[in-house]
């Protein structure tokens, strides 16, 4: 009798494979298209069919709003059910939602209010679905045999790119199939993003870190909470990038449309703000390229987080000088470099930092905490300019981006370190 070989076990690799790392790439963007689409086309929509601006600030809110309480607390459903179940059943949830959007206005007719809870519903399940994918990033790029860096850089400047050919692509659709073709589309988006993960994410991957642990959900959320409150280094880098995204929303959504309009007028104003706003993120796009491949050089990555963030302060300084289109650029262009590797290295740290079985609820809440901020400066950018002229607003703009920022250079903590854990993370 011949000698009888082991049996391969077939459910765990023995070699290192990039599939599914390419696969959360590209589910992830077609799923942030389909958000991108989402984003234009539900505010057309609601214009088209109501003509109201009342209503569809009313939508606004009733987009974000949700996104908020299901990041803070869906991420616990990821860290106890799993990243993939999550991540399919988000996108198929959110999915069915966007499509009852216009087959219910073509059939049997759209009340306002029954609008506003299919958007709210859709938004609440697309939360847990992205913190799923996200928390699910290192165990892939580990499968892969790929640095943390390089792949947090590449997710990073992917999704950026999705979000800036998305929103042109929806308004091109729009005018060719109307918004509810679109919806229609971004629908069948997230259906593909979900077949996607159950096809090429294998489970053994998706449950790795998976809590075993019979305590409720409530105890899980309080422990993501207490981790993220005891570790000084992601709490003060979610209050910093809290008052920065609140700055930099309010220089986006109401400074900078004003200051261009202002100077050149409503027509050339738009083009120089498009044209601004394109150069910004081209600039920041290519800047996260080059740190995904050359990100696990940089010895110290807090070092990195904060020179990034006080040069990128330097705009609302050189913006005060009310410089002609090209200086304009000039300085986009600039920002958008320092910008470019600030997510990456900070979703770098966050990966390192917390405990794998808590991933998912520690990085919603920090998720929620940096969104719940935007709205506040939208509000802030235009109470601002009521009670300040231009100038002294970007002033005070750029000093509150450097005193906020410039604390990173006295922080102590080792942006390096990784996780222990979850039990001696949380002293259990």
């Amino acid at each position: 009798m011949g000698m009888s070989r082991p049996i391969k076990d077939m459910s765990m690799p023995d070699k290192k494979t990039r599939v599914p790392l390419y696969a959360l790439y590209i589910t992830s963007l077609i799923s942030v298209t389909g958000d991108a689409m989402a984003a234009i086309a539900i505010p057309w929509f609601v214009l088209e069919t109501t003509g109201s601006t009342v209503q569809t600030g009313i939508v606004a809110f009733f987009s974000v709003a949700p996104i908020v309480i299901g990041m803070f607390f869906g991420g616990t459903i990821v860290d106890r059910t799993g990243y993939k179940p999550v991540s399919v059943f988000a996108d198929l949830a959110s999915g069915l939602t966007i499509l009852l959007i216009p087959v219910l206005y073509a059939t049997v007719g759209l009340e306002f209010w029954q609008l506003l809870v299919l958007i709210f519903l859709g938004n609440l399940m697309d939360a847990p679905g992205r913190s799923a994918r996200q928390s699910l990033l290192p165990e892939v790029a580990e499968a892969a045999g790929m640095s943390l860096e390089r792949a947090a850089g590449l997710n990073e400047s992917l999704q950026r790119a999705t979000t800036m050919i998305g929103a042109p692509i929806a308004g091109l659709l729009i005018a060719a199939l109307g918004a509810t073709g679109v919806l229609a589309i971004d629908a069948i988006t997230f259906i593909i993003s979900a077949l996607g993960m159950l096809i090429f994410i294998p489970s053994h991957l998706a449950n790795k870190n998976r809590p075993n642990t019979g305590s409720s959900y409530w105890a899980d959320l309080k422990e993501g909470y207490r981790f993220m409150r005891t570790d000084r280094l992601l709490l003060s880098l979610m209050l910093i990038i809290m008052v920065t995204n609140m700055i930099d929303y309010s220089l986006g959504a109401v400074t900078l449309p004003v200051y261009m309009r202002t100077l050149f007028g409503p027509d050339s104003g738009a083009t120089t703000l498009g044209l601004v706003s394109g150069a910004f993120g081209a600039a920041s796009l290519l800047s996260g390229l080059l740190y995904s491949w050359l990100g696990d050089r940089f010895p110290n990555q807090l070092r990195l987080v904060a020179i990034c963030f006080v040069l990128l302060s330097a705009r609302f300084f050189l913006y005060a000088f009310f410089p002609p289109v090209i200086g304009l650029v000039a300085i986009s262009v600039l920002a958008g470099i320092f910008a470019g590797p600030l997510n990456p290295v900070l979703s770098t740290i966050e990966y390192r930092r917390i405990p794998p079985a808590m991933r998912g609820r520690v990085q919603g809440m920090m998720s929620a905490g940096v969104l719940v901020a935007m709205p506040i400066g939208g509000v802030l950018g235009g109470f601002m300019l009521e009670w300040v002229d231009m100038q002294t607003a970007l002033v005070l703009y750029g000093a509150a981006y450097i005193v906020s920022t410039s604390l990173l250079f006295f922080n102590r903590d080792d942006a390096t370190y990784t996780a222990p854990s979850v039990e001696r993370a949380t002293g259990d």
